[in-house]
């Protein structure tokens, strides 16, 4: 009490100021010690202290000097004592100084600079191979397409079936359903780690795709609608899709039965994706079909029967919606039409003779990549729609199951 009316007295007693001003508070922590490493997004990042406490959060800062804008990124803490804490130097910022900030119960203190390399996306994208190795392990490998050199790059703990990506997010994501349960998972090839992805509900017979950097998994209920599954993804660049329904319209009335025939479904343009579908009618027949769905009016239409392919190969490409149909040893390349999936395929764009069995956007070409099984060997070529022209590329090892371009 004494000391109140001591600071109350000396603060009626100024005259410098009208106000009275409160003594700084201390700071958070004391004797700083920030590292001199160059870092690479990914990197472990170690700043010693003392003072950190066990709910200390970690976030990096840049002001872009031309437009006064901030970028601010949360980072992944892997380690934390009361003398230092250690975060992962999230992605997303060019080469140079970032400020690191300690926040403590929603206030910020600036520990200080670290050195980053640079950690935006790639401009060109890589094309990548994903199979398994000789020892059984399960592999993302890098494809030069002039050459047909193949090199390990990646070994995952699990599969990543019907595997997706999204230009400019330098991420993949795809499912493994090998022991009975549906786990989705990923890699971020700029952080260099694996992603997981957490769930909150049932999400066996879910496909996955990806909008922006944003990943959606959908399953289909029993009713003609479709799911968005909320996730949690474990990195730094992640936004948790809403609850939402896609409504089927204009579902024939003889189909009892709609599910997914893929693991994936993929951009087909203007907010919309494309996916396979097995459809049972009521009296017992099946067929394949493929289906739009369109996330902004929350609706999905189902295509016409495919009745003349043995397979169909879904094709991100956002400058030519089209698909590859697999009859025999032949596969053909289709164009979608952009207003309509009936009738599901419009023009013919070229034949191809080998077995379709994965495809890639290529960015710089407006190409598409495509995985051919012909005469026994496993060859990579690219088709262009613009012209309907296919050039043979490479050579690949029969491990390779899936291609996929990632930038």
């Amino acid at each position: 009490m004494k000391k109140f009316w001591l600071f109350a007295a000396l603060c009626a007693l100024s005259v410098a100021c009208s106000e009275c001003v409160l003594p700084p508070e201390p700071p958070f922590v004391r004797d700083i010690v920030m590292p001199t490493d160059r870092f690479d997004a990914g990197d472990e990042v170690t700043v010693k202290a003392v003072g950190f406490e066990a709910d200390d959060d970690i976030f990096v800062r840049r002001a872009d000097p031309s437009t006064e804008m901030q970028t601010t990124l949360r980072a992944d803490i892997t380690a934390r004592t009361a003398e230092s804490i250690s975060f992962i130097m999230p992605a997303g910022y060019a080469a140079g100084e970032v400020e690191v900030l300690l926040f403590r119960r929603g206030e910020p203190m600036v520990l200080g600079s670290i050195e980053v390399s640079d950690g935006l996306p790639p401009a060109t994208s890589s094309l990548y191979g994903l199979g398994r190795n000789e020892a059984g392990e399960y592999v993302i490998s890098d494809i030069d397409p002039s050459t047909g050199a193949v090199s390990e790059k990646i070994v995952c703990a699990r599969p990543l079936d019907g595997a997706v990506t999204w230009p400019a997010t330098n991420r993949i994501f795809g499912i493994d359903r090998t022991d009975g349960n549906t786990v989705i998972l990923g890699y971020d090839f700029t952080m260099r780690r694996h992603i997981a992805v957490e769930c909150g509900e049932d999400i066996s017979g879910c496909i996955v795709g990806m909008f922006g950097s944003t990943l959606l998994p959908m399953r289909m209920e029993g009713d003609f609608r479709i799911k968005l599954i909320a996730c949690t993804v474990s990195a730094t660049r992640s936004k948790p899709p809403q609850k939402y329904y896609l409504t089927g319209l204009n579902i024939p009335d003889d189909v009892a039965v709609a599910e997914f025939a893929d693991d994936r479904f993929v951009y087909l343009g203007k907010s919309s994706f494309l996916t396979k579908m097995s459809v049972t009618t009521a009296d017992g027949g099946k067929y394949i079909a493929l289906a739009s769905l369109d996330i902004p009016s929350y609706s999905w239409t189902l295509g016409e029967p495919i009745d003349d392919a043995d397979d169909i190969q879904l094709i991100f490409s956002p400058v030519t919606p089209c698909v590859v149909t697999v009859n025999g040893g032949r596969s053909t390349v289709w164009r979608i039409p952009e207003s309509t999936l009936k009738p599901m395929r419009g023009e013919v764009l070229g034949h191809i003779e080998g077995k379709a069995l994965s495809s890639a956007y290529n960015e710089s070409t407006k190409g598409i990549y495509l995985l051919i099984e012909v005469d026994g060997k496993r060859k990579i070529g690219e088709f262009r729609p613009a012209d309907g022209s296919y050039k043979e590329l490479c050579e690949v090892p029969d491990n390779i199951e899936q291609i996929l371009s990632v930038r």
